[in-house]
C-alpha cells in the first residue's frame, strides 16, 4: 500500500465514504463538477487562468493522525495513489475516474474511455473522462 501527502499548495484530497448501495460515486463526481465550475467562475471574475485536474478512485484506505510534535491527519492507500495518477493524466479542467468509480455511476454522467494509462508504479490503470451530464432524449 503506497502513500501520498494529503495536500500541498497545488493538490487537495477530498475523501468521502463510498457505500456500494448508495449514490456516493455520483455525489463525488457532482462535487468535482461543482468545484470545476467554481474555478471557472473565479477565473472569469479575476481575469486569470485558474484550472483544476480531478482524479477520482474508490477503494479501501487507512486514515489517521501521524506525528507527535506536529500532528497531521493523513490518508494512505491505493485509491489515493490512483486518484493522484488519474489527475496527473487528465487535461486541465478534466475529471477522470477509475473503474471502481465508473462502475458505480448511474446514467446521469457521460463517460469516455481514455487510452491505457500507467500508474506511478508502472502498473496499468483504466480511466474514463467525465464528458458531462448525460442528456435525456425525449421523444
Amino acid at each position: 500500500m503506497g502513500s501520498r501527502d494529503h495536500s500541498s499548495t497545488a493538490r487537495y484530497v477530498f475523501a468521502l465514504g463510498l457505500d456500494v448501495e448508495a449514490p456516493e460515486a455520483n455525489k463525488g463526481v457532482a462535487f468535482a463538477s461543482d468545484v470545476r465550475a467554481a474555478f471557472g467562475e473565479l477565473s472569469d471574475e479575476l481575469g486569470v487562468a485558474i484550472t483544476c485536474r480531478v482524479g477520482l478512485s474508490a477503494g479501501q484506505v487507512v486514515q489517521g493522525i501521524v506525528g507527535s510534535d506536529r500532528m497531521a491527519f493523513t490518508v494512505w492507500g491505493v485509491p489515493l495513489n490512483d486518484a493522484t495518477d488519474l489527475s496527473m493524466a487528465s487535461a486541465p479542467d478534466e475529471i477522470v475516474v477509475d473503474a471502481a468509480v465508473a462502475g458505480r455511476l448511474d446514467d446521469e454522467w457521460s463517460l469516455e474511455p481514455m487510452d491505457e494509462l500507467v500508474d506511478i508504479s508502472g502498473g496499468r490503470l483504466d480511466g474514463w473522462r467525465i464528458v458531462g451530464r448525460a442528456t435525456v432524449n425525449q421523444s
